[in-house]
């Protein structure tokens, strides 16, 4: 990534990016004069780019979705690759919660329950998330293109490429308020607001992320017969276990998936 600035109450900061340290990448040097009061805590605001070689980030030409009409964008943080997107400890053992505010011409979502927003400025328009539940960077997660949304439960949207959502919908519904039921009785109460499901377009090239709020799942689930929905239950399952509790250093990600 390409870092622009670093300021404190809008005053510039000195920083320094220093020479890369495999496999963690290049750490990020701020310099606070005079440090800091003991308990009063530093807010920096980060003005950065993403660049070509940003591998968090997936790009698609609209070649490479289902009706062809507009590219799309989604990212893939899991395990280390956060890093690539904004500065991060990233680690599975540092939590924070996040405030997304995305600009977009085309339709949003995000590892956050979203809010209302009605910005509009020209073609683009603000989409707002609020993820109030502290989560590792790596389920940092947004994406963006042709998508509209259908209700598949009392707590569940799932958005779709137009051309997709009918047959999504269809395959989601009669599931999805049941798995969370189910779930709730063995453990306890679902803590995120909401569970939604992401569909994402034919080249997306993994089986299903348990992004917070917005399960992030491959287009094959949606089969015409409910045989793979499977599929959600395990991504669901991961709210509790992987995403509320879950390793704290990636040599333990058996425990999230066990």
């Amino acid at each position: 990534m390409s870092v622009l600035s670093v300021k404190e109450n809008s005053a510039d900061l000195q920083w320094a990016l220093k020479e890369r340290v495999d496999p963690y990448g290049s750490p990020l040097h701020v310099s606070v004069p005079g440090g800091l009061p003991q308990g009063e805590v530093l807010k920096l605001d980060i003005a950065l780019e993403t660049t070509k070689d940003c591998v968090g980030l997936q790009w698609m030409t609209p070649a490479q979705t289902g009706n062809k009409k507009h590219p799309f964008v989604y990212s893939q943080c899991q395990a280390i690759l956060a890093r690539s997107i904004f500065p991060c400890q990233d680690t599975p053992n540092v939590k924070s919660t996040f405030t997304f505010n995305i600009t977009s011409p085309l339709p949003v979502v995000a590892s956050g329950v979203p809010m209302l927003s009605d910005t509009q400025n020209g073609d683009n328009r603000l989409f707002r998330f609020e993820q109030k539940v502290p989560i590792p960077a790596y389920l940092f997660a947004l994406a963006s293109g042709d998508l509209e949304t259908a209700r598949i439960g009392k707590r569940s949207v799932v958005a779709a490429e137009p051309e997709a959502l009918k047959d999504a919908k269809w395959e989601l519904e009669e599931d999805m308020d049941k798995f969370l039921e189910v779930a709730e009785k063995l453990v306890f109460d679902y803590q995120w607001g909401e569970y939604n499901v992401l569909v994402l377009p034919p080249s997306f090239a993994y089986g299903g992320m348990e992004n917070p709020i917005f399960t992030f799942a491959t287009p094959t689930i949606i089969s015409g017969d409910r045989q793979n929905v499977d599929v959600i239950a395990h991504e669901l399952s991961h709210s509790w276990s992987g995403n509320l509790v879950g390793c704290a250093s990636w040599e333990h990600f058996w425990l999230n998936e066990g």
